[in-house]
């Protein structure tokens, strides 16, 4: 086990390597004992593996070592996921830094390091980790240049690709954080269908409809045609404008390939909502 934190102005790593199975108390009291009572991790999958694992084994040990401190989690992964949507394919840790321009070389691939440990437990050769621990400090100074760059798109809005901005407004509007939302949308050169779809959401949340309406125009979606039906129904009080819009929502989710029972679902209820709709347009 191992971290890096900033003392002093420098980065510090610190890597916790365990001599045999047997000394893993001894492993749980140095370690907790120097992250200290309050945590704040910052990881890659670490809210999914590295903690629950930690988790995990403290269960066999927690008699003789300190509690479990409290901690704050920022997984680095679930951020790459939520801001680099539609420009990666793969959000492994190693595509994350050729974006940021980190290149590793003679790099021992994660997936041996449980090989390498057993083969040190029965040689007791320290350079057979060797490999094992400089990847380990790469990962912490990828963690923190990833970091930086992440929170440098956030914060820097202009100097964001499109795409980027985009996605932290999407992001920023699913937290409820809704004026830092607009804003990234606003600054996007060009938004995807979902993009426009999503700023149309927003803006109709806060009851700014004309803005609204030429999002979900721009969308081009059945989503986008089914909230403008409902803007024409219920607040412009246009039933025949209500109607067309969920005619073309219709025509729209014809191509769109769903599952068959929410495609069922969906056509069922714009149809009852098109019959409500002639109705009152008869009235």
């Amino acid at each position: 086990m191992g971290f890096a934190r900033f003392e002093k102005g420098q980065l510090l790593m610190r890597q916790y390597f365990l001599p045999h199975p047997h000394y893993e108390a001894a492993l749980y009291h140095h370690f907790l004992h120097d992250i200290g009572e309050d945590v704040r991790f910052i990881t890659y999958n670490g809210k999914s593996f590295d903690w629950p694992q930690i988790k995990t084994r403290h269960v066999f040990v927690r008699e003789r070592v300190p509690r479990l401190p409290k901690v704050g989690h920022l997984d680095l992964l679930h951020v790459c996921r939520r801001m680099f949507k539609g420009l990666y394919d793969s959000f492994r840790l190693t595509a994350m830094e050729e974006r940021i321009g980190f290149e590793r070389t003679d790099d021992l691939p994660g997936f041996l390091a449980p090989m390498h440990y057993f083969q040190y437990v029965e040689h007791q050769n320290p350079a057979i980790m060797e490999g094992v621990l400089e990847h380990h400090l790469h990962d912490c100074l990828t963690l923190v240049s990833l970091y930086d760059e992440c929170n440098r798109l956030v914060t820097h809005r202009q100097e964001a690709p499109s795409r980027v901005r985009e996605n932290i407004g999407i992001w920023l509007a699913d937290l409820g954080i809704h004026e830092q939302s607009a804003e990234h949308f606003g600054q996007a050169d060009e938004l995807t269908a979902e993009g426009w779809l999503r700023q149309g959401r927003l803006y109709k949340k806060l009851q700014q409809h004309e803005k609204a309406n030429t999002c979900f125009e721009k969308s081009d979606t059945y989503e986008g045609f089914i909230e403008l039906a409902k803007w024409a129904e219920h607040i412009a009080k246009q039933p025949s404008v209500a109607y067309d819009y969920t005619e073309r929502a219709k025509r729209l989710l014809e191509n769109r390939q769903l599952l068959a029972s929410r495609r069922e679902r969906l056509f069922a209820e714009l149809n009852h909502r098109s019959l409500r709709l002639q109705r009152k347009c008869r009235e």
